[in-house]
């Protein structure tokens, strides 16, 4: 903390503190169309006051009648029962000028002489805060914050200069308007996807306005897809052609699995392991995130699945009914249940179907405790199933938008990442402003900026789990530096394959592994049958290969791809990046499953791997010495050998 820091407690900086209005002041009863707007727990998830839920409202008379629980712009809003640790503020661009807060619920009115409301918020909101904000909480019934009033005026916040906490809070408040203004065109993004779905095969409006000899609003191509009659079915009129399936003849249903709890050696690992909680939790279409971890071990020793990315997910216990799509390849535990889309099926059409099938999958529960949704609730439920050819045009016209909602999910949580980071620092003194712009620059420019260069391996993923990879650490361009492009085994890599599907998802594709590839043609290259990395390095045609590559970076973020999922196994590591991080390059290496591992950590690997360490007879060696030598080693461990490969074919 600086010099021209100090502690303050809340008495001291505020005008007010009051408590919502007691017992039951607002009744449902109550509520009119229109009038002061009552904030509830869903407004405050953020560090300002998210208005899109919508408001319930009493009349500005019965607003007066509760004095205390009137809030306005610049307060700061405290959530002491129920889902206690809330706190937001309002912003003076909010909708209206007054608002009132329920039972539930606490307020500041900062003296803005001494404090701004962003600072207070941003405050709470580390983990200092939140402690001593519940430190007084009871856990008897329901979580709550004892006299939050009376406590919450006791407490003692650091308090900067104005200036500063302005600074502070802008750079804040700027990364958390990024992530809103994403979580924002996601809402509108699925929102249109939904839109279509339920126009086309809910509505059928298509149908219904060729039936009526009305335009139904769509290019004649796609329109033409279309009947222009109605035929009857077991659940009622549906499109003439069309017809109806159960859900499990578009979908496989696989029941999820837990890992023993006892045996450390299961959890922890590096694979995200998905409950009904974390279901349920999920704010966004998509989940790439979960609480807990599975490693393999704990995968193949008990029913838990890994499903691939893609795969729509529904809680079958607890909260029924809630839904997502894995983001990424993931486990999911026995509250969940998985569905694969079946080969021609589209994996949104099956998310929407879903969607639209909830209430009567809830209404199919049954339990006399807990209702639960059984494999056999989900195999009974009819749904009407269009043509081949219509279902390729649902996918080619909405699979963009979803697939941008996915992108904006790996954003945010890079930006929530940075600002988490950020924020301790800033708000205890640690980092101060003008240090920040530098950290800020350089965070971004080492995340975003034109000098990082990525690396990548196929390995066995589904191609939508690899664009997701790419997505997540925003590639633009894959540079291709397998010397054979084509798999046998993952046939989705192949390079026209690869080249066209990357196209459709907006990144670019390079094949470079004639000039940066480990299996040169030139004879040159070979020493005593093995390739030689070194030889390759010193070609004209690697170095120009190095050059389009740093070049490139100037317009595309790149990730060199090959096949291997092992960085230090792999010659994009050990030849192609030893050469070119002599030029400046950031390099990261995105891992099997989507997370990344700085070159520097890399390095540090290898010569774990190899045991290598300086010798009390090589006094004279430094670490670069070593490393370089480590190189050499592995280089020859992975050299491709003709020879070898022509003897294990005969």
């Amino acid at each position: 903390m600086g010099s021209d820091w100090h502690v303050a407690t809340i008495a001291e900086v505020s005008e007010k503190v009051a408590m919502g209005p007691f017992g039951s002041s607002i009744k449902v009863e109550t509520f009119v169309p229109d009038g002061v707007p009552i904030i509830s727990g869903q407004h405050l998830h953020s560090f300002r006051l998210d208005e899109s839920p919508g408001f319930n409202f009493i009349t500005p008379e019965h607003a007066d009648r509760l004095k205390n629980a009137n809030v306005q712009r610049g307060d700061v809003i405290f959530t002491h029962a129920g889902n206690i640790g809330q706190v937001s503020f309002i912003p003076e661009n909010s909708t209206y000028e007054r608002y009132v807060i329920s039972q539930r619920q606490f307020y500041m009115r900062p003296d803005r002489r001494h404090v701004i409301p962003e600072f207070v918020v941003y405050y709470f909101k580390t983990h200092e805060g939140q402690y001593k904000l519940l430190a007084n909480t009871a856990q008897v019934g329901v979580p709550s914050i004892a006299q939050p009033v009376t406590y919450l005026r006791t407490i003692e916040i650091p308090i900067p200069p104005l200036d500063e906490q302005r600074a502070i809070a802008h750079i804040l408040g700027t990364l958390d308007d990024k992530i809103e203004l994403n979580r924002q065109m996601n809402r509108t993004l699925e929102a249109i996807a939904r839109a279509i779905f339920k126009s086309w095969f809910v509505d059928f409006d298509p149908v219904r306005a060729k039936a009526e000899g009305r335009d139904p609003g769509l290019p004649k191509e796609i329109a033409d897809l279309f009947p222009d009659e109605f035929e009857e079915s077991e659940i009622g009129e549906i499109p003439k052609g069309w017809h109806t399936v159960l859900l499990s003849e578009i979908a496989d249903i696989v029941l999820g699995g837990t890992p023993k709890t006892s045996v450390e050696e299961y959890w922890n690992g590096t694979i995200p392991w998905a409950s009904a909680r974390d279901i349920s939790a999920a704010a966004e279409p998509f989940i790439v995130q979960t609480e807990r971890t599975i490693t393999e071990a704990g995968l193949n020793n008990s029913n838990a699945k890994l499903l691939p990315a893609g795969t729509t997910v529904i809680t079958s216990r607890g909260t029924v009914g809630r839904y997502c799509i894995l983001g990424m390849d993931m486990a999911i535990n026995q509250t969940n249940y998985g569905l694969l889309a079946k080969p021609k099926v589209d994996k949104y059409f099956l998310y929407f179907t879903v969607g639209h099938l909830i209430q009567e999958l809830k209404q199919r529960s049954y339990g006399t405790v807990f209702s639960t949704i059984t494999t056999r609730t989900l195999q009974g439920v009819t749904v009407v199933c269009p043509p081949e050819r219509v279902m390729k045009v649902f996918r080619h016209i909405v699979s963009p938008f979803m697939d941008k909602v996915l992108h904006h999910i790996f954003e945010m949580n890079t930006l929530a990442n940075i600002r988490d980071s950020l924020l301790p620092k800033l708000i205890s003194g640690e980092l101060r402003v003008p240090n920040v712009d530098r950290l800020l620059d350089k965070r971004i420019s080492t995340d975003r900026g034109s000098r990082v260069l990525y690396t990548v391996g196929h390995s066995n993923h589904t191609i939508e789990t690899f664009i997701a990879h790419l997505k997540r650490h925003g590639v633009t361009a894959v540079a291709d530096v397998r010397s054979t492009p084509y798999s046998r085994f993952s046939p989705q890599f192949n390079r026209e394959t690869l080249a066209e599907t990357l196209k459709r998802h907006g990144i670019a594709y390079v094949f470079l592994g004639k000039e940066l590839g480990a299996r040169p043609e030139n004879p040159s290259c070979y020493d005593n049958g093995c390739a030689d990395f070194k030889r390759i390095a010193e070609q004209l045609e690697f170095k120009h290969g190095l050059g389009r590559i740093l070049k490139g970076m100037d317009k595309y973020r790149i990730a060199l791809m090959c096949a291997e999922k092992e960085p230090l196994e792999c010659h994009r590591t050990v030849l192609v990046c030893r050469n070119i991080r002599r030029s400046g390059v950031h390099i990261k290496h995105i891992l099997y499953d989507g997370s990344v591992e700085d070159h520097h950590d890399t390095e540090r690997r290898l010569l774990k791997a190899l045991k290598m360490q300086p010798s009390l007879f090589e006094q004279g060696m430094t670490a670069s010495n070593l490393l370089e030598r480590a190189y050499d080693l592995q280089a020859r461990n992975i050299a491709y050998q003709p020879e070898a490969k022509a003897r294990r074919h005969e």
